[in-house]
């Protein structure tokens, strides 16, 4: 829908901050969240949301025609990049 930002992340029960912390089954293989990158038409509504949940680790948030995450993964077998 253009003209309108719609996270894409879900809260568990009552807390302003979603889970980002890697499960006990990945965090033995040493997986951890290298970067987390958002691409918006409308990259100050997309901050300024981010700002005021006060996430500590919000995305990056960039400017585009269209919108789409992007993350990268650091694993021992080196990073894997999502899109």
């Amino acid at each position: 829908m253009m003209g309108s930002f719609q996270p894409g992340v879900s809260f568990p029960g009552d807390r302003l901050e979603p889970e980002l912390e890697p499960g006990p089954r990945h965090a033995r293989k040493g997986t951890t969240l290298g970067s987390f990158d958002l691409f918006t038409p409308e990259p100050d509504q997309a901050a300024g949301m981010y700002a005021t949940l006060g996430l500590r680790n919000p995305p990056s948030v960039h400017e585009s025609q269209r919108q789409y995450f992007t993350a990268e993964i650091e694993t021992p077998s080196g990073v894997r990049s999502l899109s």
